[in-house]
């Protein structure tokens, strides 16, 4: 059964693609025919088998480029020069893309999620796609990111892991802080034991994500709900009709 391109290369999502597509290759074993690795047998028939394993990959690769951005690889027969004409297009913007994922990442709020696997989940697909343009985080640097940004609810985790840092250097020994998939680990079962506990509500956070979200301009609250049309016109009292009559 043929599998579709889920993620379709676009103007801004070139380092996404690039990682879904080699994987798409790779399961349909054409990613060394692609990237240029396997040369074209001398036997006649495997080398018909090759040619079309190669045009395979050719158009594997095409389908999955937007429509808008296809004129990049119109004249280009082998997968390997697409691949290589579309990181010459895309994939150089490193520099730029850098800031705009690191700024992404410093910005990322647990707050904003609502449960801690989601939030750390996005949190690693900004460390990927920084790794994939070459830029290297250290865990170090992450876990203290996300240590400094948990809410009131992880106060004694945060505080259990200082103190634990603070116990090593007072005994003059080196701290060897946690790697960043062993704390995330630890950050999941850390809120499955304040779910059970009591302490930890995600149908609260979730509705305050949601809120969040759908939170209307605060900058002027008189014009958050204008009246429409305007308010009504005073009509004055209304007359005295009187008693009524029974």
């Amino acid at each position: 059964m043929e599998i579709p391109c889920h993620v379709i290369l676009e103007n801004t999502n070139y380092f996404q693609w690039w990682s879904y597509i080699v994987d798409l290759l790779r399961i349909k074993y054409l990613y060394i025919i692609a990237s240029g690795q396997e040369s074209k047998p001398k036997d006649e028939d495997k080398a018909t088998k090759w040619e079309n394993r190669k045009y395979q990959a050719r158009g594997l690769i095409g389908m999955s480029i937007s429509l808008d951005l296809r004129f990049h690889i119109t004249e280009l027969d082998t997968p390997n020069e697409v691949m290589k004409q579309l990181t010459k297009f895309f994939g150089i913007k490193n520099e730029s893309k850098a800031h705009q994922l690191k700024n992404e990442l410093l910005t990322l709020h647990p707050n904003k999620f609502s449960s801690i696997e989601d939030f750390l989940s996005k949190f690693k697909n900004l460390r990927f796609l920084l790794e994939a343009i070459k830029v290297k985080k250290e865990d170090g640097s992450l876990i203290y990111s996300i240590i400094t940004k948990l809410g009131l609810a992880y106060s004694m985790y945060v505080s259990t892991f200082h103190s634990t840092r603070e116990a090593f250097n007072s005994q003059g020994q080196d701290y060897k802080p946690p790697s960043f998939d062993s704390l995330c680990d630890s950050l999941i079962r850390e809120q499955e034991k304040l779910l059970h506990l009591g302490l930890l509500n995600l149908v609260n956070s979730s509705k305050k994500v949601l809120a969040d979200q759908h939170q209307p301009n605060s900058n002027n609250p008189k014009n958050q709900y204008p009246k429409k049309n305007g308010p009504k016109p005073n009509k004055g009292p209304k007359p005295n009709k009187g008693p009524k009559q029974f």
